[in-house]
């Protein structure tokens, strides 16, 4: 390692530690109830949550589906893994249905039985054989 590399990895080193000498004394800070110090609130950034998960859709939001007992359920389980849309295009059978619940879950849709089952009487009354 040259001069030059050495000086840029210790001043990286030091601003690390810095904002982290920062960080300790704002969380000591807030602990303690006390307000943060003025020079880390005016240079600390704003932290937004992350954008909620797809599968975490308001029931409202997913206008395709009819409402009914097992609705929610549905929109939670299913959307962990496509697009809740997909199941308005078909028009099977209870028995169809079952197969395809059960062969999702097989596939890793994650949900009880009981919330397999529960999908599955939603979907076999929401969207019969035409």
């Amino acid at each position: 390692m040259n001069d030059k590399q050495g000086i840029r990895v210790g001043s990286i080193f030091l601003g690390l530690g810095l904002v982290l000498a920062g960080c300790v004394a704002s969380q000591q800070a807030a602990d303690a109830g006390e307000a943060r110090p003025a020079a880390i609130a005016a240079t600390a950034p704003a932290v937004e949550p992350p954008p909620p998960h797809p599968a975490v859709i308001a029931a409202e939001e997913v206008s395709p589906l009819p409402e009914g007992p097992g609705r929610e359920t549905t929109i939670r389980v299913c959307s962990g893994c496509h697009a809740v849309e997909l199941v308005t295009e078909k028009h099977l059978s209870r028995q169809e249905w079952f197969d395809l619940v059960q062969f999702m879950g097989d596939r890793g849709a994650t949900g009880t039985p009981a919330e397999m089952a529960e999908i599955t009487d939603y979907l076999a009354k929401a969207f019969p054989p035409e």
